[in-house]
């Protein structure tokens, strides 16, 4: 039986926004360029959810047993 960690829906869904955002850049309806400098808020918004989960779970981090 496979759980549903919380933490695991961070990067696909990065991964989802970053092509959305790609996409509205090549139909000139967002000015990609601006908003490409932000990408380490990602990474870092992703580092403390997951530090957050393994504090408040007990568990090691990335759904580890």
């Amino acid at each position: 039986m496979r759980l549903f960690y919380p933490g695991q829906a961070a990067l696909p869904l990065m991964l989802v926004l970053a092509a959305g955002l790609f996409l509205l850049g090549r139909l000139d309806l967002v000015p990609v360029a601006r908003y490409w400098n932000l990408w380490p808020i990602g990474l870092i918004a992703t580092g403390i959810e997951e530090l957050y989960l393994w504090a408040t779970s007990g568990k090691e981090p990335g759904g580890g047993r």
